[in-house]
C-alpha cells in the first residue's frame, strides 16, 4: 500500500513540474519577439513607458551615446561591454546566419525582458537603450555558447 502512495505522489509531482515548465515557456514566448514572427522596426527597438520623450527632450536624446556590438561566427564582439546609462546599444549581425539577442538564462530568457530582442538576419541590426545601472547577461538563443555581458554604470 505504501508503494502505491509513493508512486501516486511521484506522478503528481512530475505533472506539477511539467505544468510549471510549460507555463514558463508560454510566458517567455508571449514576451519574446523571436516567436511572434514580427520583424518591424518598432519591435526591434524596445522602449519602456519611461522612454517617452517630449519635444524638448528629443534633442537631448539625439546627443546620447551609441555603441555597437558585432555578432560574428565566433560570438559577440566585444563580449563584455561597459556603458553609461542611457547609451544606445546596437547589435550588428555579421555571423552569416540568423541569430538572436536574448536575456540570460538560457533557454527561459527570464533575467531581463529588455534584452529579449528576438531574431535578426545577417546584415541586420537590433538596438536597445538601457537606463538602469546594473549587469545584464545575454546570449544568442540559436547558438547559446555565444554570450555577452553589458555593465551599465
Amino acid at each position: 500500500m505504501n508503494k502505491n502512495i509513493l508512486v501516486i505522489l511521484v506522478v503528481v509531482l512530475v505533472i506539477i513540474v511539467g505544468v510549471v515548465l510549460v507555463n514558463n515557456q508560454n510566458a517567455s514566448k508571449s514576451n519574446n519577439p523571436v516567436d511572434s514572427g514580427t520583424n518591424t522596426e518598432e519591435s526591434m527597438e524596445k522602449k519602456s513607458d519611461s522612454d517617452e520623450v517630449t519635444e524638448h527632450e528629443d534633442d537631448a536624446m539625439m546627443e546620447k551615446e551609441e555603441t555597437t556590438v558585432t555578432l560574428t561566427e565566433e560570438g559577440f564582439e566585444p563580449a563584455n561591454l561597459t556603458v553609461k546609462a542611457g547609451t544606445k546599444i546596437v547589435w550588428l549581425n555579421e555571423s552569416g546566419d540568423v541569430a538572436t539577442v536574448n536575456s540570460d538564462d538560457h533557454p527561459t530568457h527570464l533575467d531581463n525582458d529588455l534584452l529579449n530582442l528576438g531574431r535578426f538576419g545577417d546584415g541586420e541590426e537590433l538596438s536597445v537603450v538601457i537606463d538602469q545601472p546594473g549587469t545584464y547577461g545575454y546570449h544568442d538563443h540559436l547558438n547559446p555558447q555565444r554570450l555577452g555581458t553589458i555593465v551599465v554604470e
